[in-house]
């Protein structure tokens, strides 16, 4: 199943949680593919399922998180040479996720 079909508007609902994915977003377009590997390497690394919602953590769900910040990229950040991070960033993702 897509990490589109799995994410639902619970896993990134609230307040605190949609300022800290609004941040990623931020982030992303700020520092460009940077970011984002950060967070697919922030998801590679945590042992947890990347789609379960923690009712008390303020945090996003992981696959909220990296899926926010690839949409996220624009353009003009998608340059030749970031264009290798971004994909291999990507594919192990895709690879990773259940």
């Amino acid at each position: 199943m897509s990490e589109t079909k799995r994410l639902t508007m619970r896993s990134i609902t609230g307040g605190e949680r949609l300022n800290k994915l609004f941040c990623d977003i931020f982030a992303t377009y700020a520092c460009g593919p940077a970011h984002y590997v950060s967070c697919v390497d922030m998801g590679l690394r945590d042992d947890s399922d990347p789609f379960q919602v923690k009712d008390g953590d303020v945090y996003p769900p992981l696959s909220a998180r990296v899926y926010a910040c690839h949409r996220s990229l624009t353009p003009g950040q998608r340059k030749e040479r970031a264009k290798y991070f971004t994909r291999f960033a990507r594919k192990g993702w895709q690879r990773a996720a259940p």
